[in-house]
């Protein structure tokens, strides 16, 4: 059975906001970003946002705010990132083309893909990103290796 657009999207905001376990639950959860209550179900969620457009993913207008009809839309990749409002405190670490961009609370970790920047995640310290950085590399080689 084919699940409907969208339906990960909302499992995986559920998971990020409710789930302690989840890898990046201090930057959404842990940080206070809630789940309104109609979206705790599938359905509330499907009615107030629809079904996810292609090439879009869920976006809060408002990254201090949590997830709910006023504050979420469909956005592109570009959109997101032109929402983004700039980190006062941004130190910038540039190791052998990797990058880890430490904000309040964590690093994040992208690097250099045939001239494009691929996200990696974050981790709440520079060690962990390192090992995170490790895995992302193994992957890019591995593809390329598969090329």
């Amino acid at each position: 059975m084919k699940l409907p657009n969208g339906y990960w999207t909302w499992a995986g905001m559920k998971s990020r906001c409710l789930n302690p376990k989840h890898k990046n639950y201090h930057q959404y959860g842990g940080a206070g970003i809630t789940v309104c209550e109609k979206w705790m179900t599938w359905a509330g969620f499907l009615e107030d946002m629809g079904e996810r457009p292609e090439g879009k993913t869920l976006d809060r207008i408002d990254g201090k705010l949590g997830y709910n009809k006023s504050n979420c839309r469909w956005a592109t990749k570009k959109e997101q990132i032109d929402n983004r409002k700039p980190q006062k405190s941004r130190e910038v670490l540039n190791e052998d083309h990797n990058i880890y961009h430490r904000t309040e609370n964590c690093y994040v970790v992208s690097m250099s893909v045939k001239g494009r920047t691929k996200y990696c995640g974050s981790r709440p310290t520079l060690k962990e990103a390192r090992v995170l950085r490790d895995r992302c590399y193994n992957e890019k080689e591995q593809a390329r290796l598969n090329e």
